[in-house]
């Protein structure tokens, strides 16, 4: 006792609170705390703990409570207990534990728990309580209370890490296989003892030499050239993969061919533009284009017999071929007739060659006026005009009324007069008409009478 209080701790209830020597002994000492015939008593000490810090907030600090105690209660219902509290600095409530109640009980009974101390723990409370709830007595009797910090590694964390990496990465610093034991300080003060066990994955690469097609690709690549691509292999890390990559070049060509019907040729017997995809030596497409051209046999046709006037000419045209051989053995595409007679011609082209013939018979042609018409839009003689005008150049008509008014004139012999002046019908009856022109070179006039007839 000091200054008749018992050290370190504090009387909260009872103030019966007292050293006690005998009746009964001590478990061990001299001496143990008394309670005695008191209604209610409390005793309690409060133990800073934040020198323990480090390991209360990395979870691993222990305490080992260890005490004994007897008790002498007047009913059942009386108590006595031991009750520790652990709170933060700000004296919130972490957790609690409770040892008891004890009642009748004639020899010393031992206490012996570990508690595990909360994170955030800074202090504990031990209360000794001694509790009457009938009768006259209620003694409590403590000895030999300790409260123990287990030890837990001196102190240090210790952290073991297994991990692996690849090529040219690195984990907490280090970039090759190994044990690697590091010291830090956590953020709390407290020592780590970080061991590493690193594993260092090596990457793989791989060349791959390939051909292809043009218009194929191998890989997304159609071009040619060296590819390099990051892959993840098996062991998640990197697999460099060069791709060397020849394209050969597909091959063109073009064949212009002229048959002729009934033939083929490259299995085409019609003409047109055919595409073929053929295998070249290389290996790839070789893409064949045919223009092909069907000609017939040769067919000249010199039309059917003609008649000739006199002085005039015409030409007979065969047809398109190849080359020509007339009757003369002249070669042009043409030959021009001006008398009467057999003409013949032989054509040929690359599907042979034929010949035929034409007979040109002279012909009565010599030009004449009729000497009357009637334009009544009957489609026979609605026109006044030159009959068998052939061969006839600077020709002029010339018609007049019977009181010399000009109705009709033309320069050309195809032209005729409809027996209208300025759009209106004239009478019937009789007109003059004149005319002039040239054939063969020789300059020809006629005057003469006409009947318009209604």
């Amino acid at each position: 006792m000091v200054n008749g209080k018992i050290p370190y701790w504090e009387e909260v209830n009872g103030l019966k609170w007292g050293k006690r020597f005998t009746d009964p002994l001590p478990f061990a000492g001299d001496a143990y705390f008394f309670a005695g015939a008191v209604s209610n008593a409390r005793l309690k000490q409060e133990i800073d703990i934040s020198g323990f810090k480090c390991l209360i907030d990395l979870g691993v600090q222990y305490f080992e409570f260890i005490g004994y105690v007897r008790a002498y209660e007047q009913s059942p219902s009386d108590a006595s207990n031991i009750e520790i509290q652990f709170f933060t600095q700000s004296n919130t409530l972490l957790s609690s534990f409770n040892f008891g109640p004890y009642n009748q009980t004639i020899t010393w009974k031992k206490i012996d728990s570990v508690l595990h101390v909360p994170v955030n723990s800074r202090k504990v409370v031990v209360m000794l309580n001694s509790i009457r709830y009938n009768g006259s007595n209620n003694d409590g009797y403590y000895d030999e209370l300790s409260l123990i910090p287990l030890p837990v590694d001196n102190n240090i964390n210790k952290i073991h890490i297994d991990a692996s990496i690849c090529e040219e990465q690195n984990y907490l610093g280090y970039s090759s296989s190994g044990i690697f034991i590091d010291t830090l300080i956590s953020s709390n003060g407290c020592d780590s003892i970080r061991t590493l066990n690193l594993t260092v994955k090596h990457k793989s690469s791989s060349t791959v030499n390939q051909i292809i097609c043009e218009g194929e690709s191998y890989l997304g690549y159609s071009t040619s050239g060296s590819f390099i691509n990051t892959f993840v292999s098996n062991n998640g890390c990197d697999s460099i993969m060069t791709l060397n990559l020849i394209v050969k070049p597909r091959s063109y060509s073009t064949i212009n061919e002229e048959i002729c019907e009934g033939q083929s040729f490259l299995g085409y017997s019609s003409g047109g533009a055919f595409t073929d995809t053929l295998i070249a030596t290389n290996g790839c497409d070789s893409i064949r284009t045919l223009i092909l051209s069907v000609n017939k046999k040769p067919v000249p046709d010199l039309g059917f017999d003609k008649e000739l006037c006199a002085g005039d000419s015409l030409v007979l045209l065969p047809g398109v071929f190849n080359s020509y051989l007339w009757q003369d053995n002249s070669t042009l595409n043409h030959f021009v007739v001006k008398q009467p007679g057999l003409y013949s011609v032989e054509v040929s082209n690359i599907c042979g060659s034929v010949s035929d013939e034409i007979i040109v018979a002279e012909k009565l042609c010599n030009e004449i006026f009729p000497n009357a018409f009637s334009p009544n839009n009957d489609k026979k003689n609605d026109f006044f005009k030159i009959l068998r005008p052939f061969n006839l150049v600077e020709y002029k008509l010339r018609i007049y009324n019977r009181w010399g008014q000009k109705m009709f004139d033309t320069s050309n012999p195809e032209e005729g007069w409809d027996g209208s002046y300025n759009g209106i019908p004239q009478n019937a009856g009789i007109y003059v008409y004149y005319c002039e022109y040239k054939k063969n070179g020789v300059y020809k006039q006629i005057r003469n009478n006409l009947i318009l007839m209604r």
